[in-house]
């Protein structure tokens, strides 16, 4: 069966209730993340997602034409690839939107040369506080002991998991000391396909996206 608004709102309500009481401080925070989601689905249903897609495409077209847009979008995704900042994946799939399959060639560019850029930055900034840090906690000593004693393969391996986001991992590698800027690019290295999976995925929904060009097909295949 089928809940009622009244019902709905109930449920909103204990739900903040009890979060409150476990912190109240968090009580405004977590009643704008509904009222954000909230507006954010009725925004959807009252544009529709067709419209929504199609609005998307037509800025990626005019996006495309623009001189060196793509190296916009780079400049984007390496300010997006420091802490707290998030959305690498979503750029990505923007690349792919925008230029199709051949913005793996700029997304690919972009994704290395943000996780150099952020690793030698926080390394550089962060160094000499590193040093008076690390040798006061045990269980940063411990992790770093376990990364200099399982080499590359625990690196890539982190480097590839996407549980930790892009620019959180970004400053993992560069706060731990036993890893080196050419083991952390080549770590990085691993995550190519992933990025090419994702331009290739944002390149046929740019397609599917146009609704213009699926009136076009239709109208083909119905002359």
């Amino acid at each position: 069966m089928l809940a009622t608004p009244a019902k709905a709102t109930r449920f909103l309500k204990r739900l903040v209730r009890s979060a409150s009481l476990r912190n109240p401080a968090k009580k405004p925070v977590i009643w704008f993340i509904v009222f954000f989601y909230v507006c954010l689905a009725a925004f959807i249903i009252t544009l529709t997602p067709g419209r929504i897609a199609q609005f998307v495409y037509d800025a990626g077209q005019h996006f495309r034409h623009l001189p060196y847009g793509y190296m916009i979008l780079i400049l984007v995704m390496i300010v997006a690839s420091f802490p707290p900042f998030i959305g690498h994946g979503i750029l990505l799939y923007l690349f792919g939107f925008t230029y199709g399959i051949r913005g793996v060639i700029p997304a690919v560019i972009g994704t290395l040369a943000a996780s150099v850029i952020v690793f030698v930055t926080l390394r550089m900034m962060f160094s000499k506080r590193q040093r008076l840090w690390t040798p006061t906690h045990e269980k940063w000593q411990a992790l770093e002991v376990v990364i200099r004693s399982r080499g590359m393969p625990l690196i890539i391996l982190i480097r590839m998991s996407s549980l930790v986001p892009w620019a959180w991992s970004n400053s993992l590698f560069a706060s731990i000391s036993s890893v080196s800027l050419l083991q952390f690019f080549i770590a990085t290295c691993f995550v190519v396909p992933r990025v090419v999976i994702q331009v290739f995925i944002g390149s046929r929904v740019a397609r599917l996206s146009n609704s213009k060009l699926r009136n076009r097909n239709v109208a083909r295949k119905n002359s």
